[in-house]
């Protein structure tokens, strides 16, 4: 794989993750509702895990600037 091939692989895994972690942000209200996880612990993840969206979407601009170079 060449220099661009691999930052536009990086630059998907990075949107699947954003991905993966939105759609478990939105089953946490599920499951506080069905107990499963309290509301304090849903609060915890939810931040956690936002940062973690912050951190992908940072590091997409980086990949992408550095593509386009």
């Amino acid at each position: 794989m060449d220099n661009k091939e691999e930052t536009i692989s990086e630059i998907l895994n990075a949107k699947n993750m954003i991905k993966m972690l939105s759609d478990e942000i939105g089953d946490l209200e599920e499951r506080v509702c069905n107990g499963s996880i309290s509301n304090e612990d849903a609060s915890k993840y939810a931040k956690s895990w936002t940062d973690a969206i912050k951190r992908n979407y940072s590091e997409i601009d980086s990949l992408k600037k550095e593509l386009f170079k």
